[in-house]
């Protein structure tokens, strides 16, 4: 299939925020970082371009629905969520030098500490009336979608300081690409309950926690839980529907047990949950040991937490840690590797406390969860997830317990 020059749309931003809220421009799509990447100085950068230098063009993917076309912005997400910020009134403009307009000649203006509605008339009409470029590819019938998506965004993003936790992302299928997009903005663990800091959302860890929660419970092979090993198997296996479908069901019995935040609920933490919850066969009897484990005083050095600090990433590791957390919790192994067990050196036990206690965010207040039934919601669906998970297992020649 011959590669096709994308088309240039010229709007205002004027037109642009219109179709931002109508939900013509769209942000949503599963390539995308999330929004907040930039600091307050970024946007206030970028607000002074538009008024003194320019602002490169977007890119984006046109789609045709029932109700239009629409535009999934692949690149320049940023940029226009910083606009569609900036007209809400919700951004505040940091230090920026004195600056005149065409418009009014030899007039002095500065924005310096103003919001959207104190900025002077002359400078919101100079805003408004800017024209950007939006780069649009138009996929057609019989085109490889992904590997056309795939391919744009590697080039507009080549020398530029993506993660390799997003790149791993970008090397899996587009139904893996949908799912964990669809848990890290939708799923209540991950907008609710885990805290993640600012640098980790930036890095994209919670994509990263999804997909290596898919990888263990898929029970591919893996080198290790480095973003660079999860990149790689990703870009060479197809993920089952009975496995995704499997991750949901143990994200929704992570929510159940942790119904608030609470310091346990962390990257890594999340992982081990997961696969402890897709090995589970009494999710009810699982929560309860889950919690007495987690709300009595954790010792270093124990058969989970010995393995969670420096190198957590190890296959080594991460197997024992998985074995840990299924012992502590009453669960039978149903398929993990064989691997030996290694001491935990009474100097590692230090750097683990200290590691782990530069990862967890600091309690406010008492978020201890009481021990409670499965809602009966989860019941109706149990039948559904054994299911899925006989079959994952007959897929493996693994024998469920």
């Amino acid at each position: 299939m011959a590669r096709r020059k994308p088309t240039t749309m010229s709007w205002n931003i004027k037109q642009i925020n219109t179709m931002i809220n109508k939900g013509t421009i769209l942000f949503t799509h599963p390539l995308q970082r999330p929004t907040g990447q930039w600091e307050q100085a970024d946007k206030s950068l970028l607000v002074d371009s538009l008024l003194t230098l320019y602002c490169p063009d977007c890119f984006a993917i046109k789609e045709k629905t029932e109700n239009g076309n629409t535009y999934s912005i692949i690149d320049g997400l940023q940029r226009l969520s910083t606009i569609h910020e900036l007209l809400a009134d919700k951004l505040t403009m940091t230090e920026l030098e004195d600056f005149c307009l065409d418009a009014t000649g030899n007039e002095v203006y500065n924005i310096s500490g103003k919001t959207w509605s104190q900025f002077p008339e002359e400078v919101q009409n100079e805003i408004m009336g800017y024209t950007l470029g939006l780069k649009v590819f138009e996929i057609e019938e019989g085109d490889d979608e992904e590997s056309i998506i795939e391919e744009i965004f590697y080039r507009l993003n080549n020398g530029k300081g993506m993660s390799l936790e997003h790149k791993a992302l970008v090397k899996a299928s587009h139904k893996v690409q949908k799912f964990v997009h669809k848990m890290a903005t939708e799923h209540k663990l991950f907008t609710n309950i885990a805290k993640y800091s600012e640098k980790a959302v930036k890095k994209s860890d919670i994509p990263m926690t999804i997909m290596q929660a898919i990888l263990l419970i898929s029970r591919l092979d893996y080198p290790s839980l480095a973003a660079k090993d999860i990149e790689l198997v990703f870009s060479k296996n197809e993920i089952t529907d009975q496995v995704l479908e499997i991750v949901e069901k143990s994200f929704d019995l992570i929510a159940t047990a942790f119904p608030e935040q609470h310091k346990f609920v962390t990257k890594i933490n999340i992982v081990s949950m997961a696969y402890l919850f897709a090995n589970s066969l009494n999710h009810d009897q699982t929560i309860v040991n889950l919690l007495k484990y987690v709300n009595q005083e954790i010792k270093p050095g124990d058969s989970y937490k010995g393995y969670t600090g420096s190198g957590n990433v190890k296959k080594e590791k991460t197997i024992n840690r998985l074995k840990g957390i299924l012992k502590l919790c009453g669960v039978n192994d149903i398929g993990l590797p064989i691997v030996e067990e290694v001491e935990v050196e009474p100097e590692l036990e230090q750097e683990i406390i200290v590691e782990d206690q530069r990862e967890q965010p600091q309690q406010t207040e008492n978020l201890e969860p009481a021990i409670t039934d499965v809602p009966e919601e989860f019941g109706d669906k149990a039948e559904n997830f054994e299911e899925a998970k006989v079959i994952l297992s007959i897929a493996n020649n693994i024998n469920v317990a």
